[in-house]
């Protein structure tokens, strides 16, 4: 399987997904998994947004970000990863 890059000016939003996320649902389980390479382009941490994580996750708001708060931010590139036609796994939950 070949490598792709795929350089994005915006993330993808979670409405975009859905149609893919239904998709995937119908696939049969395989061992496939794409080569993906994502390169998201002027990433900025928005402080409002990380205060709001803060305080619903019971973080004590710092200037360091929460570990959990990365996957919170590349979650919907790890979607569109998997809805990729080259990935023969299923988005289950």
């Amino acid at each position: 399987m070949t490598e792709q890059l795929q350089t994005l000016d915006a993330m993808p939003s979670m409405m975009s997904l859905l149609p893919g996320i239904v998709k995937s649902l119908f696939r049969k389980g395989g061992a496939s998994v794409p080569q993906n390479t994502f390169v998201l382009k002027n990433v900025a941490i928005d402080k409002a947004h990380l205060a709001d994580y803060q305080k619903v996750c019971g973080f004590e708001k710092s200037p360091q970000l929460p570990l959990t708060y990365l996957h919170v931010l590349a979650f919907n590139l790890q979607v569109s990863m998997l809805l990729d036609e080259g990935c023969d796994f299923p988005l289950l939950g």
